[in-house]
């Protein structure tokens, strides 16, 4: 489901849902009957969808425990959104199961729970987004200062000049730049290797301790969750 929403619960009739499962003996029957249901996952899914807000998209603000997103995520509940707010979007199979959370387990009434319009704005998008996140190497001073230190080649006579094409690595879509920004650096080795010999190959003289320190001292990495196929045609892989 591709659309943004309104909140699909009615204040007035929520609350009087709330108050009647408010005696201890409701509170109770209900607990004891969604603990069959994967309690923790299911409320929070509940308490997604019934803060899903906008005019479109079943999307709700990613405030929940990111353990918690992970297994919604991998039930296929909650999908990457598209934009760069910290929102989350429901699937048509969240919707639908947080549906049957509010009225079945929640005892929310049929009428607080409305069903997402679709918006053809939205879901007529001109290209996919791929399960990636991008990852840029951006060389800073002391990389500069080593391609001075050569002989030979072609060295850019500015940093702004040495930042205009670097190298970007295709990532797991993760949900956090901490986390991409880790896993770039599980690959530190290979990748700091790989941007020396681009300049030069002769090993004697890259810089003899090629340590995670070092490499976060000439290179900055960035992080960006939106990767958008634009062709159609098939990605070739070559060897480097």
């Amino acid at each position: 489901m591709n659309a943004f929403i309104r909140p699909p619960w009615n204040f007035s009739e929520a609350r009087s849902s709330i108050v009647e499962l408010g005696s201890p003996c409701g509170i109770c029957q209900n607990l004891a009957m969604m603990d069959e249901y994967s309690t923790i996952d299911d409320i929070a899914l509940a308490l997604l969808y019934l803060t899903t807000f906008g005019s479109g998209n079943a999307s709700a603000w990613d405030e929940m425990d990111r353990a918690i997103m992970r297994r919604l995520f991998a039930k296929g509940y909650l999908r990457k959104p598209r934009g760069k707010a910290p929102a989350l979007a429901l699937t048509k199979r969240g919707v639908a199961r947080a549906q049957t959370v509010c009225q079945q387990h929640l005892r929310l009434p049929s009428s607080t729970v409305r069903t997402p319009a679709s918006d053809a704005a939205t879901e007529a998008l001109p290209w996919p987004t791929i399960n990636r996140s991008l990852a840029i190497l951006k060389p800073k001073p002391p990389l500069l200062e080593w391609l001075r230190t050569l002989t030979d080649g072609n060295v850019p006579g500015t940093l702004a000049e040495l930042q205009q094409d670097c190298t970007a690595i295709l990532i797991p879509a993760f949900d956090s730049n901490e986390e991409g920004q880790s896993f770039v650096e599980t690959l530190y080795e290979p990748l700091f290797e790989m941007e020396l010999a681009e300049w030069d190959r002769r090993v004697d003289l890259w810089p003899p301790q090629r340590t995670l320190a070092l490499f976060r001292e000439w290179f900055e990495v960035e992080i960006h969750s939106i990767v958008v196929d634009v062709l159609d045609a098939a990605i070739e892989k070559e060897d480097y």
